[in-house]
């Protein structure tokens, strides 16, 4: 019994490891995708492209603040938390 439990063990973590290297394999299309997109829009509309970009460029500030945000409350209430316990 113990060798059929370790075969399935096994054939489970190569599934898990097929399917990581499938994900990681779209995962990399889809990046050269947006990458080809990008060249062929900055090439064909390069006002449009600097709009797209400095606004992505924006976004990508907010939701950075925004993460840092969360964690420093994330870590105010652990502290507080840890304060209120001892």
């Amino acid at each position: 019994m113990l060798n059929l439990e370790q075969l399935i063990k096994d054939e489970q973590a190569k599934h898990a490891a097929k399917l990581r290297k499938l994900r990681e394999q779209a995962a990399k299309e889809e990046q050269n995708l947006l990458l080809r997109v990008a060249r062929l829009v900055e090439q064909h509309e390069p006002e449009r492209f600097v709009q797209y970009r400095d606004r992505a460029a924006v976004l990508i500030e907010q939701e950075r603040t925004a993460r840092a945000e969360r964690v420093r409350a994330s870590r105010a209430r652990k502290q507080q938390e840890g304060g209120e316990s001892q």
